[in-house]
């Protein structure tokens, strides 16, 4: 028999029996556990509906949590406080952009449909790369290449000839892309259609990804008033810049812990409940024990993860301030370190939340056991090389697009005006209306895409970790992502 991953052998026979430190989830509470780590289901016992006394993880992250976002509360309070009484905020005034034309009926009608356009369009791409994996990816590059080209035909035909080589260069860009894919799109299919099918067997988990979405905006119209605040409760007083660049460098640090802290909650809650129906099928849909956990039991190992990438945003930031300054050369240096250890969090991070879901384990023990479930059975390699995340960017990106014009030409038609002069004295207002309805319905788009993503992390996560849990309730659709991955699961 091939040898097994080290982290799957059994401990030398002079040293005392392996003994979690954590205690096993039963997922979701609902009967089915997954097995202890390291074990296939075949080589321990099925457990009884077993549910141990709740464990609380890293709880030292969690009061620094909160301890900093009383801090940073209190800091908002001061800055909104500082601009109200300033009156920076006014109505009425003319200028370059009028600031009522954004509060009008109109447009905020414009707005709401572009959200029902992305949501609309979420669930139809959505159902067909379920019911039609295997030619919607390829179809999604053939589609998007045909619009690029399309286009440059048009407006080589109408001699604008730089929008013309820009949608050239887009489609060649494409093109590349899709002939570098196209022999992982078979593979990349069978996945594909299992993680649809328990998305759509859950629905809850796309609402609840809708208000990370919603409370992540929030966060980002949040941040912009506190720094808006600070500069203007600063720049009256003629104080010293050390004040002002410290109480920015702790709005920024909030802001990202925060904003991590949001993001990992999501990603706990979708991935229990893909790893659940990877353990049990059957199961009805867990998503708010799901979330209850992740708000629980692990909120302490979400804000230690949080912490970590919070620090590094904020470094990076201080060493954009000390390129500003004029030390370029320093500062490329340690952005270039930093960015590198960015991309290996970046790629980490997801495998160690999807240890954190499946088996509720703190953080350093679910970092470790993340990187070795990567490192002995070609994870890594693997997880570069799924094309479901291209597929959905892609399709986010037209998405999008389709939003934008068509609630540009909504607001366009209803503003009318007698020979066009109404919109023609809007033009600007109407092009910023189009881009911020892209930019959200980019946003809403990627919202459901991360559901899908983090569904493919946990899928093969709880592959690496436990084949034959799959192999019991499925043995179809094992042996399907056996022969499309057999890294995953013969190690």
């Amino acid at each position: 028999p091939p040898p097994q991953p080290s982290w799957a052998s059994s401990p030398p026979a002079n040293s005392p029996p392996q003994q979690s430190s954590y205690p096993e989830y039963e997922l979701a509470s609902i009967g089915h556990q997954a097995p202890p780590y390291g074990t296939g289901i075949a080589e321990s016992e099925k457990p009884e509906k077993f549910k141990p006394a709740p464990k609380y993880n890293d709880l030292w992250a969690t009061f620094a949590f909160l301890i900093q976002m009383a801090g940073f509360i209190a800091l908002s309070a001061f800055a909104v406080n500082n601009i109200i009484k300033a009156g920076i905020i006014k109505s009425g005034e003319k200028g370059i952009i009028e600031k009522d034309f954004f509060l009008s009926a109109n447009v905020m009608v414009t707005f709401a449909l572009g959200i029902g356009i992305s949501v609309v369009y979420s669930y139809l791409y959505l159902l067909l790369t379920h019911l039609f994996p295997l030619w919607s990816m390829p179809a999604t590059y053939w589609f998007i290449m045909f619009v690029f080209f399309g286009s440059a035909g048009f407006y080589f035909y109408s001699k604008i000839w730089f929008t013309a080589v820009v949608f050239v260069f887009l489609g060649g860009l494409f093109t590349k892309t899709y002939l570098k894919a196209r022999e992982r799109i078979k593979s990349s299919a069978v996945l594909l259609k299992e993680v649809t099918a328990i998305a759509r067997h859950s629905p809850a988990v796309f609402f609840l990804s809708f208000i990370g979405l919603f409370l992540q905006i929030l966060c980002n119209i949040h941040i912009l008033i506190v720094i808006t605040g600070i500069r203007q409760m600063f720049s009256a007083k003629g104080s010293s810049d050390s004040l002002p660049i410290c109480l920015h460098i702790v709005a920024y640090f909030s802001f990202y812990w925060l904003s991590q802290v949001l993001t990992n909650i999501v990603h706990v809650t979708v991935s229990g409940v893909f790893a659940t129906h990877y353990f049990k099928p059957e199961s009805r849909s867990p998503t708010w024990a799901c979330l209850k956990r992740a708000c629980t039991t692990s909120f302490g190992t979400i804000c230690f993860g949080g912490l970590i990438y919070a620090i590094i945003q904020t470094i990076k930031e201080i060493l954009d301030v000390l390129r500003g300054d004029g030390n370029h050369c320093l500062a490329c240096l340690f952005e270039g370190c930093f960015h590198l250890i960015n991309e290996a969090l970046e790629f980490i991070t997801p495998l160690v939340y999807c240890e954190v879901a499946i088996y509720g384990k703190p953080f350093v023990p679910a970092a470790k056991d993340g990187f070795k479930v990567a490192k002995d059975r070609g994870l890594d390699l693997v997880l570069k090389d799924i094309i479901i995340s291209t597929v959905w960017s892609i399709g986010a990106f037209f998405g999008a697009f389709v939003a934008a014009v068509g609630c540009q030409y909504y607001l366009m038609m209803t503003m009318g005006g007698e020979g066009g002069d109404n919109v023609r004295n809007h033009a600007l207002e109407i092009w910023i209306v189009t881009g911020l309805t892209f930019f959200l319905g980019m946003q809403i788009i990627f919202t459901a895409g991360a559901v899908i993503q983090s569904g493919v992390a946990t899928i093969f996560v709880a592959l690496a970790e436990d084949p034959d849990a799959l192999a019991e309730t499925k043995p179809e659709l094992f042996a399907k992502i056996q022969a499309a991955f057999p890294d995953i699961v013969q190690g």
